[in-house]
């Protein structure tokens, strides 16, 4: 057997996207089949650039790998489908001599297409399936499921508290594709989400017909009002920030809400928060989507240069280690503030 490799963030915009994805390979190239990859960024700084990929792949959603750069890379099977490389994430390179105009000259051979200006990679798909060799009627068939990803990706909730609806289809499919539950194989879920996904194009009949899904939502719910709670005890507005530090008491975080900071302060302008890894601490700063500026800062790239990682115009996420934490708040106010 043929084997296809499909790299895709583990997130619900990556998920969607591998589905997609393999549906079009294995429809148009008869006799591949695709294996999928979740793919999320580890604490040290080159570990995606060093993990091994094989020939043929496509990574979606998700930072490039220099092997697809590397013509004996691609050119590595005859007769199979091209490499691809399809992203919407600003820091989508971490080389500065990669841009969406230099990577035809770089890499030929490399079926390649970053729009920094789509919302989410499905969303990319609509927009630009002829330039990819995408059927309108597999694009058609996902139209739900695509619409799904925009709205998860572009935080187009009407307000905060939306977000944590579980009545609501997005706020499922967003949950289990990256469910919190200990006892949960994150990866073997996403792959059976991205498998029923391709037998199915109906995303809603997925989700509302499984047990061990419906199992997995009652515990987020139950796990947001936890959240809820831990997040009321640490959160403090500073500047138009609502910094939310969980690095002075570990023990209180009970995961990550992004959204939870608006619900507590609808009139900040930015939610920054600060939370406990196995390793040092994960920090996350976004616009407020329900009180945004007009003239926003890009924080993907101020991460990418500051804390290890990366992300949007209007949310990124990185790392920094125990003795850098002190560092963040005044770092990042100061960026926002011009300062910077």
């Amino acid at each position: 057997m043929k084997i296809y490799h499909i790299h895709s963030h583990d997130d619900a915009d990556g998920g969607i996207a591998a589905a997609i994805f393999q549906k079009h390979i294995e429809s148009k190239y008869k006799g591949w089949k695709c294996r999928i990859n979740p793919q999320r960024h580890n604490d040290k700084e080159l570990g995606w650039a060093l993990t091994e990929i094989q020939s043929p792949s496509a990574i979606l959603d998700f930072t490039i790998h220099p092997h697809l750069l590397n013509p004996r890379f691609l050119k590595a099977i005859e007769d199979a489908p091209p490499c691809f490389w399809i992203d919407h994430h600003p820091t989508g390179s971490p080389y500065s001599f990669i841009t969406p105009q230099s990577l035809a000259s770089l890499a030929p051979l490399l079926q390649c297409l970053w729009d920094t200006s789509a919302t989410s990679t499905p969303g990319l798909f609509r927009k630009h399936y002829e330039v990819l060799g995408i059927s309108k009627d597999l694009i058609m068939e996902y139209e739900k499921a695509i619409d799904i990803a925009e709205i998860i990706d572009g935080a187009l909730f009407v307000e905060p508290d939306d977000a944590y609806d579980f009545s609501s289809l997005a706020v499922k499919v967003q949950y289990l594709f990256h469910p919190s539950h200990p006892l949960i194989q994150k990866e073997k879920m996403y792959k059976q989400l991205v498998q029923n996904l391709v037998d199915n194009s109906d995303i809603e009949a997925i989700v509302d017909k499984d047990p061990v899904y419906q199992a997995t939502l009652t515990y987020e719910q139950e796990r947001f009002y936890q959240q809820m709670e831990a997040y009321k005890q640490v959160c403090v507005l500073k500047d138009d920030i609502a910094v939310c530090d969980f690095s002075k008491n570990p023990y209180s975080y009970k995961g990550f809400g992004r959204f939870i900071p608006y619900i507590l302060y609808p009139k900040s302008q930015y939610g920054l928060h600060i939370f406990p890894q196995k390793e040092g601490f994960a920090i996350s700063c976004g616009v407020n989507p329900w009180n945004s500026l007009q003239n926003k800062k890009h924080l993907g790239f101020f991460f990418s240069q500051n804390f290890n990682g990366g992300g949007h115009e209007f949310v990124a996420g990185g790392r920094v280690n125990a003795q850098q934490v002190t560092e963040v708040f005044p770092k990042i106010k100061n960026f926002l503030q011009g300062a910077v």
